[in-house]
């Protein structure tokens, strides 16, 4: 059975939810980060690449909004 990282791809849009335009762009590329090191086998399941995407989003910094 050859594993996709579809699961990743539908855990970063549970996670742009309600999130800026330049944090969803950042988890878009934290996703792709994350399937790549997946992919390579540098999880050893699921369920750690899930928290590393999880850990590494919870790490974005919320951007400051712009004075009108």
């Amino acid at each position: 059975m050859i594993d996709t990282t579809e699961f990743l791809s539908r855990l970063a849009a549970q996670l742009k939810l309600n999130k800026q335009p330049a944090e969803r762009r950042a988890v878009d590329k934290l996703l792709n980060q994350v399937a790549d090191k997946y992919e390579d086998g540098r999880y050893a399941n699921r369920c750690d690449a899930e928290r590393a995407l999880r850990d590494l989003v919870d790490k974005i910094p919320t951007p400051k909004p712009v004075a009108a």
